[in-house]
């Protein structure tokens, strides 16, 4: 299992960073029908990264923390995809 961690996590632009990081500006624009240069934050991120990684071709697990920091990210290894 790999433990994606970052350090400004919890800023309004962290789920823009995260979807470029990942490669999955087209996954992103098939679930908004939009870029994401031109997208407005319009509910919680949480719910923008979530519906990116349920359309993405890796399984993520995303934990969403009380503190900082506000969010953390497993992928989880091929072999456990069944």
């Amino acid at each position: 299992m790999t433990l994606i961690d970052y350090e400004e996590i919890g800023k309004f632009d962290y789920y823009r960073r995260l979807i470029e990081e990942l490669d999955l500006e087209s996954e992103f624009e098939n679930v908004f029908d939009e870029s994401l240069e031109e997208f407005e934050l319009e509910i919680s991120e949480s719910r923008v990264i979530s519906q990116v990684l349920d359309e993405a071709p890796d399984d993520y697990i995303l934990l969403v923390n009380e503190r900082s920091p506000a969010y953390r990210l497993l992928q989880l290894p091929e072999a456990e995809q069944d």
